[in-house]
């Protein structure tokens, strides 16, 4: 097992957020490969504890191997989705700051074998949990039109998600990534190829992990896991992750169901968050310029009331 490739994204601004005002035991809902979970550590005054989690067995692995010698840091396998359902996590005293990165990792994307690339010509796995679930290949088969569009174009965010769709229902089955991937060039070549490609492959990816329901259980979970005053990081990648993660913390920061014809508030419900993002962070010129993945991360925080 080769060390981490991948490159936290927004590290420095997940420690500034979370750190802080006696918070010292934090839980990495997407540890990867324990970039966010060595930022904390080497930002911390004073000792601190951290729970890191992750679906994939590698990056479990890595960090395992990472974090061996490094006191107060747990590494496990586990799924963000089901942070209740984890027996150490829900039994263990509550948490000071909690961070999800709702991506992929770069360990994942240069590795062949898993399927997530382009570059490559590989079996369609693109499962983060490689042991359990459909792969890649068994829902680009096997779902109807319609919803290829709705991979391709909600979760991928491909304006010609139809055309393409239809490139691909008529050319199925298709058993590898570089099968997939001539596919879509035929059915929509031009100067925006590359992008077109990866909006493709991420929605795909979204749709086997069944990211966007894992999210919404997520959100929820990990705000009820926080002691008072905790906060959340989370890092997401495309426009629908945003919508989630943006119309959740809208929804608890002003929870009031009042008809909007009322003058004042009866329903007596209070905000259980801040928002201390009104915009979301976005990595600086010089983050991008050394990471050039990291262009699309868009950060939100909030604070436990």
């Amino acid at each position: 097992m080769k060390l981490t490739t991948h490159r936290p994204v927004l590290a420095s601004q997940v420690a500034e957020f979370l750190l802080g005002a006696g918070r010292r035991r934090f839980l990495d809902a997407t540890a990867g490969g324990g970039g966010h979970i060595a930022a904390l550590l080497a930002a911390a005054k004073e000792p601190i504890e951290i729970v890191g989690i992750d679906l994939d067995y590698d990056a479990v692995e890595r960090c395992m191997k990472r974090f061996s010698d490094v006191p107060g840091v747990v590494i496990m396998h586990g799924d963000f989705s089901r942070l209740k359902q984890n027996q150490y996590i829900s039994s263990a005293n509550r948490f000071d700051g909690v961070v999800g990165d709702f991506g992929q990792s770069s360990d994942q994307l240069d590795q062949p074998d898993r399927g997530m690339s382009f570059r490559w010509d590989a079996p369609i796995d693109m499962r983060f949990d490689q042991t359990n679930g459909p792969t890649g290949a068994d829902v680009i088969n096997q779902v109807d039109f319609n919803e290829l569009v709705k991979i391709f174009g909600v979760y991928g965010g491909e304006r010609r998600a139809a055309h393409i769709a239809r490139a691909v229902f008529r050319a199925r089955p298709l058993k590898t990534t570089g099968e997939l991937a001539n596919v879509i060039r035929r059915a929509a070549p031009g100067q925006f190829l590359q992008k077109t490609l990866s909006r493709c492959f991420m929605g795909l990816r979204v749709a086997v992990n069944r990211e966007m329901e894992a999210l919404e259980r997520f959100l929820p979970d990990s705000l009820d896991l926080l002691n008072s005053n905790g906060r959340l990081a989370a890092l997401y990648y495309d426009g629908s992750q945003g919508s989630i993660i943006k119309e959740f913390f809208r929804s608890r920061a002003e929870p009031c169901i009042c008809p909007p014809q009322l003058p004042v508030c009866v329903c007596g419900r209070k905000p259980d968050i801040k928002i201390l993002t009104p915009h979301p962070v976005k990595p600086s010129p010089e983050e991008i310029a050394a990471n050039p993945r990291s262009r699309s991360c868009r950060m939100r925080v909030c604070q436990k009331l």
